[in-house]
């Protein structure tokens, strides 16, 4: 009868456990960055509503909503004017430095989505750098957001006047 185990069942003992603490610390980070990351897109669907139902509910001082979509924020404005030229700040959601909005159109840095509540239409604008103003497509509108490490949320958006349809795929 045997009383005490070997060095040798040891080792593999500890070897086995370290090994399993290694990829289960590595699975655990690896959660937390893709919650982190489906948070912040959960955020950004959040703020794409809220235009919506500000355009259907309105502040007396408002005469158009607009939320501005660049490459490192996105930024709810109530607008003074009804193109949203003057405008104040609402809300805004920030994107880390790993993270990034990405656009396959040439030249465009800033999409907007225009609620103009006087002619009762939301439309959709692109801009270029300078803010000169590349198209209007008042249909449908398609961006990713992505983190350099490679998780990627596409968002398809489907504007008609005062009735947004946001699908994110």
């Amino acid at each position: 009868m045997r009383k005490a185990y070997t060095l040798i069942e040891l080792l593999i003992t500890m070897t086995i456990t370290a090994l399993m603490a290694i990829f289960g610390i590595a699975a655990f980070q690896n959660y937390g960055k893709t919650t982190v990351f489906e948070q912040k897109a959960s955020e950004i669907e959040g703020l794409i509503n809220q235009v919506e139902i500000l355009a259907k509910n309105p502040s007396q001082s408002a005469k158009s909503y607009c939320l501005k979509i660049s490459s490192d924020r996105f930024s709810l404005y109530r607008g003074l004017d009804q193109e949203c030229k003057e405008r104040a700040l609402e809300r805004e959601v920030l994107l880390s430095k790993n993270e990034a909005v990405v656009d396959e159109t040439a030249n465009v840095a800033y999409r907007f989505l225009i609620c103009d509540l006087l002619g009762n239409d939301c439309y959709l604008k692109q801009a270029d750098e300078n803010f000169n103003k590349i198209s209007i497509d008042k249909k449908t509108f398609f961006f990713k957001l992505e983190d350099s490490n490679g998780r990627k949320s596409n968002f398809y958006l489907s504007v008609n006047p005062f009735n947004l349809e946001v699908s994110e795929q």
